[in-house]
């Protein structure tokens, strides 16, 4: 049996609720100096956003738009144990109310991002911090099939590296932040 973690949510309608996660390779919460600091900027955006939580992990990022009213939360991870703790954590979450539609899809993230049509408000972007070119991947397939409608939110333990590889994707660094070892820049897409 696997062990499992947990992360409060510090905003919003679910502000101090719990949720649980496995002990998988690679998973690591975004912590909540980041999680504050994120949401303070985008605060003004995430009512009725449309979200995408890419290589979700905990999920924490799109529990906590999903508390602040975003009007959906798609979660897309490839680790079956991961999906399964997300789906959990959602039915533990929802109630009766009209509260925002979300989605957990288990699938490998940069084959979702070539597929999908439909851009989104509000990108979240956590990869394993072990597999540095998913970022880039990613990146990449947001601008190639032009995904982001609004913000890309993306974290990496390289400040340069993350920039970087944001700036030579299509993407304008907006702000940064630094918390522990990670570091976490809010962007937008050039060209829109």
């Amino acid at each position: 049996m696997a062990s499992y973690g947990q992360v409060r949510i510090i905003s919003g309608k679910w502000k101090g609720r719990k949720i649980r996660f496995p002990a998988a390779k690679g998973l690591r919460p975004s912590l909540g100096r980041n999680r504050e600091t994120l949401f303070n900027w985008i605060r003004p955006e995430i009512a009725g956003a449309r979200c995408l939580d890419l290589f979700a992990g905990s999920g924490i990022l799109g529990f906590e738009a999903a508390s602040l009213q975003a009007k959906s939360v798609d979660f897309i991870d490839s680790n079956r144990e991961v999906v399964r703790a997300l789906r959990e954590n959602l039915t533990v979450l929802k109630d009766n109310s009209d509260g925002p539609k979300m989605e957990v899809y288990l699938t490998d993230s940069i084959r979702w991002l070539k597929q999908a049509t439909e851009p989104y408000d509000i990108i979240f972007l956590d990869p394993p911090y072990t597999e540095p070119a998913l970022l880039k991947s990613a990146l990449k397939s947001i601008e190639t099939q032009q995904l982001c409608g609004g913000l890309v939110y993306a974290e990496s333990n390289a400040k340069e590296s993350l920039i970087t590889q944001c700036e030579t994707t299509g993407f304008e660094v907006l702000r940064s932040v630094r918390a522990g070892d990670s570091f976490a820049i809010l962007a937008s897409p050039i060209n829109r």
